[in-house]
């Protein structure tokens, strides 16, 4: 799965090297999410992250653990990186639909509590599906 997302423009690590259930990435310069209190921009970084979650659906991937612990934000808002995809899952997988709303869920949840985005689940799930 990480072949195929990285063809599809969603900035994530790029991979050096791979042995067994090793995967050796290049170093990112970004904090995780969960670390961060303040962001001058929560509302591009947020959009940008759902952007990401939008394109890898429609390369028919599903994160399905995605978090505030699974994403890194850089200096730039537009700078964000979702990592930890090796429990990433294919959309027609039985359970996919539930699995992209969780993801959606917990992001969005996350950004309204800390930032207080104001974003409803529901609208940002619709963004993902519609998003190119």
């Amino acid at each position: 799965m990480l072949q195929r997302l990285k063809d599809t423009g969603i900035s994530m690590p790029l991979a050096l090297y791979r042995a067994m259930h090793c995967i050796a990435m290049n170093r990112i310069n970004g904090v995780r999410l969960v670390n961060v209190k303040e962001l001058e921009h929560p509302t591009i970084v947020l959009q940008n992250i759902l952007l990401s979650i939008g394109i890898a659906y429609k390369n028919h991937i599903i994160h399905s653990d995605l978090s505030e612990y699974n994403i890194l934000v850089g200096e730039n808002p537009r700078d964000t990186w979702i990592i930890d995809w090796p429990q990433a899952v294919s959309t027609d997988h039985p359970n996919a639909q539930h699995l992209l709303k969780r993801d959606v869920s917990n992001i969005v949840r996350f950004f309204n509590r800390r930032f207080a985005a104001g974003k409803i689940v529901g609208d940002a799930l619709k963004e993902v599906l519609n998003s190119t």
